[in-house]
């Protein structure tokens, strides 16, 4: 495994193992906060329709790219919704896909 991370550090030129494991992280730390932010800001934008995200809504270094959340009826009993619909809503707003993993939002 450890290759591999520092095989994602390495750019051209000679850097110690060190540094390429530095930078392998900060990579993925940056490109999980680029996939992370379109679904935190689709789930905060339906706050008036009942969406909660279960802890913060930041999406900095110090939030695991994991995302947990509950959509709570008028009633107050929270209701059941389908994953896909939240996917599928999501990739109609944004160029981040889940399912071709393109970041052309990031890129551009």
């Amino acid at each position: 495994m450890l290759p591999y991370f520092v095989s994602l550090g390495r750019a051209e030129g000679e850097i110690s193992e060190r540094e390429a494991l530095t930078t392998a992280f900060e990579r993925i730390e940056a490109h999980e906060a680029t996939i992370l932010k379109p679904l935190i800001d689709f789930l905060v934008s339906k706050y008036n329709r009942g969406v909660r995200i279960v802890g913060t809504s930041r999406t900095d270094s110090r939030r695991a790219p994991t995302v947990s959340f509950v959509v709570v009826g008028a009633d107050g009993n929270t209701k059941r919704l389908q994953s896909k619909w939240i996917v599928d809503q999501v990739d109609a707003t944004n160029s981040v896909r889940h399912d071709s993993y393109s970041i052309s939002a990031a890129s551009s």
